[in-house]
């Protein structure tokens, strides 16, 4: 998501390092300048169907479980809301995981070769 928005005419003046924000605030970002990029709303829309962030973040910020004989737990606390013990499948966790794979390899696509001829700034460098 990062490389896009530095690629996007209006972030260009920004480095991979400044773009540093959650992912809801990635997409949007994104999505504000989703006219600028082909197939863009496409993916994000993609994303949102298969309820990408979701998924990510149930793998990532949940506490999982696998007690012997019984099905995988996860703890999930949320930052606003009561935090939950659920009884899941592992199959949950490693669709997470395909699904991320996916939403990255359709922004990787959209990027494309152009990455290679961006300059990405050192922190220490004086101006851009």
């Amino acid at each position: 998501m990062k490389r896009l928005l530095v690629l996007d005419r209006k972030l260009a003046e920004r480095s991979f390092e400044e773009v540093d924000e959650t992912w809801a605030t990635l997409v949007k970002l994104l999505r504000s300048t989703e006219q600028n990029i082909p197939g863009l709303k496409q993916v994000l829309d993609w994303s949102d169907t298969n309820r990408v962030k979701i998924r990510r973040d149930d793998a990532i910020h949940c506490d999982w479980w696998d007690w012997a004989d019984t099905e995988l737990t996860k703890g999930r606390t949320f930052r606003k809301g009561p935090s939950a013990l659920v009884v899941d499948k592992f199959d949950t966790l490693t669709d997470a995981a395909l699904a991320v794979e996916e939403f990255a390899s359709r922004l990787d696509e959209l990027v494309g070769l152009r990455w290679l001829t961006m300059r990405i700034i050192s922190p220490d460098a004086d101006a851009r």
